[in-house]
This record gives structure tokens, C-alpha cells and sequence, in this order.
């Protein structure tokens, strides 16, 4: 799987995860609503916060590494707790949103 649709997959995931924040009055505020969750998202990582990682993941999320080996919702939190990998800056500059409907 392409590290581009890796994010898009994780998107979506922290969109059905939140999908209670997006009932905003237009196209404009949900875009900036998505923007700043995927600020959160990123920084959640950096600063190894367990229970934005608890609200953010859906309970059936799994992550599959660079070398195809997954991890559930739990192991990935473990692994935060833990501080198994560093992050010193989590950004996500190709990501491309598209809000349809309204």
C-alpha cells in the first residue's frame, strides 16, 4: 500500500472516529474542522497522548506498517504508553481533502 493512501485510509478512520464534530453549517467549516483534526492527530503522536489516541481510533482500526505487519487499536496505544517511537514533528503536507455534500 502507497504511504499516500496509508493516510488517506487513516483519514478516513479518524473521520468516522469523529464523525459527531462534522455537522457544521458549511463546506468551509467542515474543511477547518478536518484541518485542525488532522493538526491533532499529529501532534497526538508527538506528544504520546494515550486518550487522544482512545478518542481518535475507532476500536476496529488497525495499522500496517512500512513492512506490512499490523497493529491493533490497543497495540498501537500500548506502544505510545510505552514510547516505542519517538516522533519529533508529525505533519501530513500531501494530504488532500475533498468535503462533498451539504
Amino acid at each position: 500500500m502507497l504511504k499516500q493512501d496509508r493516510w488517506i485510509l487513516l483519514l478516513f478512520a479518524l473521520l468516522v472516529a469523529h464523525g459527531g464534530l462534522l455537522h457544521a453549517q458549511n463546506k468551509e467549516s467542515d474543511r477547518q474542522q478536518l484541518l485542525q483534526l488532522k493538526r491533532d492527530w499529529g501532534r497526538t503522536y508527538v506528544e504520546h497522548d494515550e486518550r487522544a489516541l482512545e478518542r481518535f481510533l475507532a476500536p476496529e482500526y488497525v495499522l500496517v506498517d512500512d513492512n506490512g505487519k499490523p497493529s491493533t487499536r490497543e497495540q498501537v496505544i500500548r506502544d505510545s504508553h510505552a514510547q516505542v517511537t519517538a516522533y519529533e514533528l508529525a505533519t501530513y503536507d500531501d494530504a488532500r481533502m475533498l468535503v462533498y455534500g451539504r
